[in-house]
C-alpha cells in the first residue's frame, strides 16, 4: 500500500465531492449546526411521545440527579428499591443515600485492587503487561453492575439521603479519583517491590490496611484546577488529606499509567532564575481553551512543574545545541503501539 494520500487522488476526490449536489448540502449543513442533529429523523421523533399503554403504579418522586458522576448503576437500583418504601410509609418523596454506597463502593474497590496487585507481583505478571496495563488504566472508576450492588447493600445496607447526603466530590467525582487513581498505583508499586523483596503474608497485609487507612475518609469537597497557574507546589495535598501524592518519579508514573502526554500549548515567555544562565524560575503559556480561562487564554508554569509533567517539545534545530543534534544519529528505538509516549495529545 502507498504510505499516503497522493495530490492526484486527493484532487480526485474533491471532484466528486463537489460534483454532488447531496453532499454539498449535507456540508453545508453539517458546518452550520451538530452533524448529528442534522442527521436527526424528523418523523421518527414526531411518531415516539411519551404514551404508554402500560406503566409501573407509581413512580418515584423526585427524579434523581447523577450530576458528573459515573453513579447510574447505584441510582438506578435505589431508584427501585425507594418504590415499596414511599407505598408502605405514604411518603410523597424519598430517596435512599446514592453516596453512602458511593463512599463504601470506593473503599472495597481499593481493597479489592490492592489484593489484585500483590496477588499479580507473586504470578510475577509484567508492569507492561496486558493484565497489569488493565489494573493501572482506572483503578477506581465509578462504574459498577448488579453484583457489586448487591454485595455492597448486603454489607453496609442503605440509609435515607439526609443522613448521607451529596458532597462535591459525589456529583464531580473526577478530582476525587484523580487522586485515588495516582496513590492506588503508587501503592501498586510499593506491593510489588515488596513481593519482590520477599515480604511475608503479614508485612503485605500490614501494609495493604495502612494504605486503606489512607485512603478510606468519606468524599471531600474539590476544586476545578483550569484557571489556576501550573505550579508544581500550587496543591498542599498532605495538608488536606494527610497523603502525599508526588511519591513517584516522572518514569514510574509514565509506567504506572500515572502520567501522559495529554495537552499542547506554546511557550512564550520566560523568566530566568537568580539571573543565571540557563537557569529558569516560570513560563508564560499561550492554550487553546478561550481568553475566560487563566490570565486571558495564558497560564504560569513553573520550571520545577515544566521538569516533571513536561514529555515533548518542538523546537527548531539551529537554537539546539550540537551535542543535543547528535542524537538525531542515533537508531531510533520502536516503540510499542501502546507505550504511554504514543500518547494523543
Amino acid at each position: 500500500m502507498e504510505p499516503g494520500l497522493c495530490p492526484e487522488k486527493v484532487s480526485a476526490f474533491t471532484k466528486r465531492l463537489q460534483a454532488e449536489p447531496r453532499y454539498l448540502l449535507a456540508q453545508n449543513v453539517s458546518t452550520c449546526i451538530d452533524p448529528l442533529e442534522a442527521c436527526l429523523h424528523r418523523q421518527t421523533v414526531q411518531d415516539t411521545v411519551h404514551i404508554f399503554q402500560h406503566s409501573v403504579p407509581t413512580e418515584g418522586k423526585p427524579v434523581t440527579n447523577q450530576k458528573n458522576s459515573g453513579r447510574c448503576w447505584i441510582f438506578s437500583c435505589l431508584n427501585v428499591m425507594r418504590l415499596p418504601f414511599i407505598k408502605k410509609f405514604n411518603i410523597e418523596e424519598f430517596e435512599f443515600s446514592q453516596s453512602y454506597l458511593f463512599f463504601w463502593d470506593k473503599v472495597e474497590r481499593c481493597y479489592y485492587y490492592l489484593h489484585a496487585c500483590v496477588e499479580s507481583a507473586q504470578r510475577k505478571e509484567p508492569v507492561d503487561g496486558r493484565l497489569m496495563q488493565f489494573l493501572l488504566s482506572n483503578p477506581t472508576n465509578d462504574g459498577g453492575q448488579w453484583d457489586m450492588l448487591v454485595n455492597l447493600i448486603e454489607k453496609y445496607g442503605v440509609v435515607p439521603k439526609k443522613c448521607f447526603p451529596e458532597s462535591h466530590s459525589s456529583e464531580a467525582s473526577r478530582r476525587m479519583n484523580d487522586i485515588l487513581n495516582h496513590k492506588l498505583r503508587e501503592y501498586c508499586l510499593r506491593l510489588r517491590n515488596m513481593v519482590a523483596s520477599d515480604s511475608t503474608k503479614a508485612e503485605l497485609s500490614d501494609a495493604v490496611d495502612t494504605m486503606i487507612e489512607e485512603v478510606g475518609g468519606k468524599p471531600v469537597q474539590g476544586r476545578t484546577r483550569q484557571a489556576y497557574p501550573v505550579l508544581q507546589t500550587l496543591f498542599n495535598h498532605e495538608l488536606v488529606f494527610g497523603v502525599s501524592v508526588k511519591n513517584l518519579s516522572k518514569a514510574e508514573r509514565l509506567i504506572y499509567g500515572d502520567s501522559l502526554m495529554t495537552h499542547a500549548m506554546i511557550l512564550t515567555a520566560v523568566t530566568d532564575k537568580d539571573d543565571k544562565e540557563d537557569l529558569y524560575e516560570k513560563w508564560r503559556v499561550e492554550n487553546s481553551w478561550g481568553d475566560d480561562r487563566g490570565n486571558k487564554g495564558y497560564l504560569i508554569m513553573t520550571d520545577d512543574w515544566f521538569s516533571e509533567y513536561v514529555y515533548e517539545v518542538v523546537v527548531d534545530k539551529k537554537y539546539l545545541a550540537p551535542e543535543v543534534l547528535e542524537v538525531m544519529q542515533q537508531e531510533p528505538v520502536i516503540l510499542p503501539a501502546w507505550d504511554p509516549m504514543g500518547a494523543l495529545a
